[in-house]
């Protein structure tokens, strides 16, 4: 299942914008990270009730920092 996970992550496709946030391209997403290309990305930060922050671990298949701690979700 991992690989077919991380198959389908490297073959999502990826708008590949300019200095100015205009898409020029449409790649996947692994030859976006292989010529690191610049691209739009979100995170999303979770504070919980208790004003604690709330972390999650990357899961082992990610390409980029498989399996560690990270603040971002999305």
């Amino acid at each position: 299942m991992t690989d077919d996970r991380r198959a389908a992550a490297d073959a999502e496709q990826v708008e590949v914008v300019d200095l100015d946030g205009t898409v020029v391209d449409v790649v996947s997403r692994a030859r976006m990270r292989r010529e690191r290309l610049r691209h739009r990305c979100t995170y999303v930060v979770v504070v919980d009730s208790d004003e604690r922050l709330v972390v999650h671990r990357r899961a082992e298949w990610k390409d980029v920092w498989p399996g560690r701690w990270d603040v971002a979700f999305g």
